[in-house]
């Protein structure tokens, strides 16, 4: 084994609640895993018995991967946490004895607990690999809409109410520790994202509600995660971390999160399109809440009782019903509105008036009308969120061209690239998905998120995904960036046509150019 990674974890994370001395050790070459989980936890054991410490006083948690092995080791303090981590990197060779690092200076750091300090209004969680941004400025918008003023954080920045605090990524701790400090905020709603959950822990010791949008496969292979089962337990932090007396909001039907839906010890309030689906209804039978959709009407479930919200057509990021993520982002904030106990007709409001806009969700499904085409501008960045935007693309084409012609429908186009930091396999399928759903495929350059891997290793996985889907890859076009990309689909489209973009680098830009004389807000309204 060789060293990996040490940290101090101060909120909760996931080892457990608590805050813990953290290391990941990388499995070799010839290595068994098990053996060295064992090792691992013999050395744990070897540094504090020979300190002296009880059992009861230092307990340890090992979560062995097929890659690497991490171990969490309950500490009250960073000081501690660095001296603990230091004696077991000398028990395990990877560095000689410091001798500075003795049992006065343990006694010296104390054993004051060091952790997020407990939020001073009511505080929702968000996490999810798809619709956590969109779910919580969702939300968001309900809070206000009920008369709330929130204090929020997501990927783009720190709100409180409607003025922005901090522009950026606060997705973690950070972030929360900044929204909960302005003044005149009576309620949170804090994005949580996997990096943050894994180098620093949750920003808060416990939250009212937890949500969980959706668990699949994406960043595997960083920072110690190998699987969906180890990147659920991640995300699994947020349920985990509901005060009693909360609510977990989860998916229903998302088969990765039946651990998460088992395990919760508080209360789970559920979501899914499909008021048949057996949790839900298991669910219901139990007396549980969830948020459904019944006869295109987006509905509240209680036990046997049922209030009607308000038509699916009336959410203008639904896009007339289409838009089948998005449906599912509102089912999501309308669950955790309720649980926060805001009224029905609030609920109702704030979904009605959020839009599919870069004003009020920058980055995230933003469509626009452009010289008779429809593009649509997303963060989709993993297979499934590429898969979710074309689907939608395809069913824009055939909805809006039968409206408006009666002729056959228009043909998708799509404009393709994410971060270097992605499997070899997940940068594949993005290209077989784009050859499968789309008639014409654009690989853009990915400038600033390239993360150590060489662009031309990730063009030749785009190009090995793309004959896997039935095209031919030396015809299909590379441009340097997201603007290229889009006017390059633009050229080769023709009115009709809808475009996607996958967007992580320029969207300023592409909204620039898309708001032009001809543009405008497509479709948001229907």
């Amino acid at each position: 084994m060789r060293h990996d990674d040490r940290r101090f974890l101060a909120g909760p994370n996931r080892f457990g609640s608590g805050p813990v001395a953290a290391l990941r050790v990388a499995v070799e070459a010839g290595e068994d895993p098990a053996a060295v989980a064992a090792r691992l936890a013999d050395a744990v054991r070897s540094v504090c018995a020979a300190r002296g410490f009880p059992a009861t006083e230092t307990t340890a948690t090992v979560r062995p991967g097929p890659r690497t092995v991490s171990v969490g080791i309950s500490c009250p303090n960073r000081a501690r946490a660095a001296l603990l981590l230091q004696w077991l990197g000398t028990e395990l060779g990877f560095e000689d004895p410091d001798p500075e690092g003795t049992m006065g200076a343990w006694d010296a750091a104390g054993d004051e607990p060091e952790g997020p300090a407990p939020a001073p209004v009511p505080t929702v969680a968000v996490t999810g690999t798809n619709g956590k941004s969109t779910t919580t400025r969702l939300l968001a918008r309900i809070l206000r809409a009920a008369g709330r003023h929130p204090g929020v954080t997501t990927s783009d920045g720190v709100w409180v109410g409607e003025r922005q605090v901090l522009a950026g990524d606060y997705t973690g701790p950070q972030g929360a520790t900044r929204a909960l400090a302005e003044p005149g905020l009576d309620v949170a709603v804090l994005e949580v994202a996997r990096g943050g959950l894994l180098l620093k822990g949750l920003g808060v010791p416990s939250v009212d509600v937890g949500v969980v949008t959706n668990v699949a496969a994406d960043h595997l292979g960083l920072d110690g995660v190998e699987t969906l089962e180890e990147l659920v337990l991640v995300k699994g932090i947020v349920p985990r971390s509901v005060r009693p007396g909360g609510v977990a909001v989860l998916n229903a039907v998302d088969p990765a999160l039946a651990v998460l839906r088992a395990q919760t010890e508080e209360r789970v309030a559920l979501f899914a399109r499909d008021p048949m689906a057996p949790t839900i209804l298991a669910h219901r039978a139990s007396g549980g809440d969830a948020v459904v959709v019944r006869d295109e009407t987006i509905v509240a479930l209680r036990g046997n009782d049922e209030t009607p919200l308000l038509a699916v057509a009336e959410v203008p990021i639904a896009l007339g019903g289409v838009a089948v993520h998005n449906v599912e982002n509102a089912l999501a904030a309308a669950a955790a509105a309720l649980a926060l106990g805001i009224a029905p007709e609030a609920v109702a409001a704030g979904l009605r008036a959020f839009r599919p806009t870069p004003e009020d969700n920058p980055g995230r499904l933003n469509v626009f009308a452009h010289a008779g085409r429809t593009v649509i501008v997303d963060f989709a960045h993993n297979p499934a969120g590429l898969a979710a935007l074309l689907d939608l693309a395809r069913a824009l084409a055939d909805r809006q061209n039968g409206q408006a012609t009666g002729h056959a429908s228009g043909q998708v186009l799509a404009v393709i690239g994410t971060a270097g930091d992605r499997r070899d396999e997940d940068i594949a399928a993005l290209g077989e998905i784009a050859a499968r759903r789309a008639a014409a495929v654009f690989i853009k350059k990915t400038i600033q998120y390239t993360r150590g891997r060489e662009y031309a290793a990730m063009l030749a996985l785009y190009r090995a995904g793309i004959a896997r889907g039935g095209q031919d890859p030396s015809t299909t076009p590379v441009v340097p960036d997201e603007v290229s990309g889009l006017r390059a689909a633009l050229a080769a489209s023709r009115p009709g046509d809808v475009i996607a973009v996958m967007c992580q680098e320029q969207r300023r830009e592409l909204w620039a150019l898309l708001e032009g004389e001809e543009a405008h807000d497509g479709v948001g309204g229907e």
